[in-house]
């Protein structure tokens, strides 16, 4: 028996004196979380365990916005959540199962409720994996979720993996509900409402999946799927709605290809969506360079990656109501470079990265500009092992 505290306290900031709809706007969060699990190992030499897990998070949030126009505002929220949770996993003959139970209980009050609001609920799922031949195996997964006051929702899962030397097929299907939000059902702040009548939203898939790989240097994989939403929740101008049924299809390509020190690596998306969250297409390449210097005393890692990405629907984020919708309009396409250089010694590691480098103006949420560069550095250190 063994067990993990984990113990996290975040303090964000974010200042935006360019969102001409919210002029000063200014973002204030305090977030504590405390954590504990609790494991009970019925067999180390195959990890299977019980799992008791506890925890509890504090949120202390403030936005505003001090301009002298009409979207002026001053907004603060709280949050306190509660869980305990119970999880199961265990290897039976050639069956893998995996089971879980959450209860946990919200609390939310502030500005942008009428008065204190609290969400109860359990969440639960069973998983089951089985090789049913050496070439197939099958893994089946459903999950159940109750919140006070609203449907259950159920989210199944079925996956089929065929095998045959250097090709694998991967068949699934799944479905996935999500509770309405509390912000969505009991908004009451200035002009906007929530909808308590909001029902699941749904998201289904299908897809098929195939992995390939030509003389261990080139790897191919390729994945097409077909999707549907139904109930979209969805934002006008005052409260939320229940949308209609949308779907489209979707296609991945990416492919792999090692020579010598270097690795090269391409990928792309393409969808036939009417409504573009994310763009319609996208384009991605990495190049790495891994070597041993000084007798492998010296470990150096370059990489330099590149990304393209196609228009896409406008999105905006309301940050009265903390929530990002899209618009009618669309968005032009953007690209930019990254990079990352790093030199490893034994156990220590020095690296530098850097974002967009080139400075390229570009926006995916209109009002966010994202034209800086990000320079990101520091050491990573095992102390022990």
């Amino acid at each position: 028996m063994f067990s993990n505290t984990t113990i996290n306290i975040d303090r964000e900031k974010i200042s935006n004196l360019k969102l001409s709809a919210y002029p000063r706007y200014q973002y204030f969060e305090f977030r504590h979380d405390y954590n504990n699990s609790i494991y009970y190992m019925t067999n180390p030499d195959s990890c299977e365990y019980w799992k008791l897990d506890a925890g509890y998070t504090r949120i202390r949030r403030k936005n505003e916005s001090c301009g002298d126009t009409a979207s002026a505002f001053f907004n603060r929220r709280r949050t306190d959540q509660y869980k305990l949770g119970l999880s199961r996993y265990a290897i039976i003959g050639k069956l893998n199962l995996d089971a879980s139970v959450l209860a946990y209980q919200n609390k939310f009050w502030g500005s942008s409720f009428s008065g204190k609001l609290t969400d109860s609920g359990i969440n639960s799922h069973i998983q089951i994996g089985y090789p049913m031949m050496e070439w197939l195996g099958i893994n089946g997964k459903i999950g159940a979720g109750y919140l006070y006051g609203q449907n259950i929702s159920w989210s199944p899962e079925l996956v089929l993996d065929i095998a045959f030397n250097e090709l694998r097929l991967k068949l699934s299907g799944s479905r996935s509900q999500r509770f309405s939000y509390r912000n969505e059902r009991s908004i009451y702040f200035q002009q906007y409402r929530g909808n308590s009548d909001l029902d699941l939203e749904t998201f289904e898939s299908y897809s098929a999946e195939i992995d390939y790989s030509l003389f261990d240097k080139i790897f191919f994989n390729v994945e097409l799927a077909h999707h549907t939403i139904r109930n979209e929740i969805l934002m006008d101008t005052i409260s939320f709605y229940s949308g209609p049924d949308r779907t489209f299809n979707s296609i991945r390509l990416n492919t792999k290809y090692s020579l010598y020190k270097f690795a090269l690596e391409i990928a792309g998306n393409l969808n036939d969506a009417k409504i573009n969250l994310s763009p319609k297409r996208s384009l991605s390449g990495q190049l790495r360079y891994r070597d041993a210097w000084l007798n492998g005393a010296l470990i150096i890692d370059a990489t330099g990656s590149f990304h393209w990405y196609d228009t896409h629907n406008s999105l905006y984020y309301n940050p009265i109501v903390e929530r990002i919708y899209w618009a009618d309009t669309r968005t032009d396409g953007y690209y930019y470079f990254s990079y990352k250089l790093a030199a490893t010694v034994k156990s220590a590691q020095l690296y530098m990265a850097m974002d967009n480098p080139i400075s390229y103006d570009y926006q995916y949420i209109n009002g966010y500009s994202e034209f800086y560069r990000r320079v990101r550095f520091g050491v990573n250190w095992v102390l022990m092992d």
